[in-house]
């Protein structure tokens, strides 16, 4: 299983997210972690994603995906991110 972490900046004013959040919700579990920042569990290879996530934004859309898989983590996160965290063993 692989581990993203996908952060996208939507350019166009009033930009709806509804078709990043389809291809978020297709993987086998995703967070909203902060601010247009998902982490997402799954297994489609980081070059799947890249594509279909290319395939849903505009050209002048920013996104980055990092694969973060065993990659340790710090900081304060709202307590749905820690629980969904500690389902997965992460």
């Amino acid at each position: 299983m692989n581990l993203y972490l996908v952060s996208c900046d939507l350019k166009k004013a009033g930009r709806d997210y509804s078709t990043l959040l389809k291809i978020f919700m297709s993987t086998e579990s995703h967070l909203y972690l902060l601010e247009s920042t998902w982490i997402l569990l799954t297994k489609k290879s980081m070059d799947e994603m890249f594509t279909k996530i290319r395939n849903a934004v505009d050209k002048n859309d920013y996104f980055i995906i990092v694969d973060i898989k065993g990659q340790q983590k710090m900081g304060r996160l709202p307590e749905k991110a820690e629980e969904w965290f500690k389902k997965h063993s992460l």
